[in-house]
This record gives C-alpha cells, sequence and structure tokens, in this order.
C-alpha cells in the first residue's frame, strides 16, 4: 500500500476530482475490498468525463482495493457528491465527510 506522500507525488488526479475525497475513503478502504463508484448523474460531456476521471483515479488511489462497476458484486460504495440511500443496498457502516461531500458505505467485509 502506498503512503500518502508517495500518493501525492503521482500527480494523478486530473482537474475536477478532490483528492480529499479519496484520502478520507482510503482510511476506510483497503485490501480485498470491492468498491462501487457512486458519482452524480447528468449526460453531458462534462459529466462523463469527470465520472471517468474520478474513476481512473480511485483505480489507483483506492489500491490494494479494486473498483467494482457492479453494485451487487461490492463489498463497499463510494459516493462522492450522492445520496448512498438512492442505492438498493443496506449498509453495515456508514461513514460521511461533509467537508467533501463524500460518504463510504459498507456492505460486506472483504
Amino acid at each position: 500500500m502506498l503512503t500518502p506522500s508517495e500518493r501525492d507525488g503521482r500527480g494523478l488526479l486530473p482537474d475536477g476530482v478532490p483528492e480529499a475525497a479519496f484520502a478520507f475513503a482510503s482510511t476506510l478502504i483497503g485490501p480485498g475490498d470491492r468498491v462501487f463508484l457512486q458519482l452524480p448523474g447528468g449526460s453531458g460531456e462534462s459529466e462523463r468525463a469527470f465520472r471517468t476521471e474520478f474513476a481512473r483515479a480511485a483505480r489507483f488511489y483506492l489500491l490494494p482495493a479494486s473498483v467494482e462497476p457492479e453494485l451487487a458484486e461490492a463489498t463497499v460504495v463510494l459516493s462522492y457528491a450522492s445520496d448512498p440511500h438512492q442505492l438498493a443496498a443496506s449498509f453495515l457502516t456508514e461513514r460521511r465527510d461533509p467537508a467533501v461531500s463524500t460518504d463510504v458505505s459498507r456492505i460486506a467485509p472483504p
């Protein structure tokens, strides 16, 4: 697992992707976790680009966890600027950092 200083030096975060969201999430997500990303909707080009960039950054910043495209296969939901209660899932634990509009909701152990 990379240290925060190693992550900071990589420069992988594109404009608009909040590093603080990953810093918060990485304290709650660990090896063996499969992470479903819940991001704001929208069909515009900038919204699609944001979701793509966020997912790319998540694949790196949340290592050794993996990003899971299907909610049914996930052990954790990372919600950015989205309400995890909109999903059809029951959560064992929920943690929120309102400063960065980020929730980490555990569905199952890793």
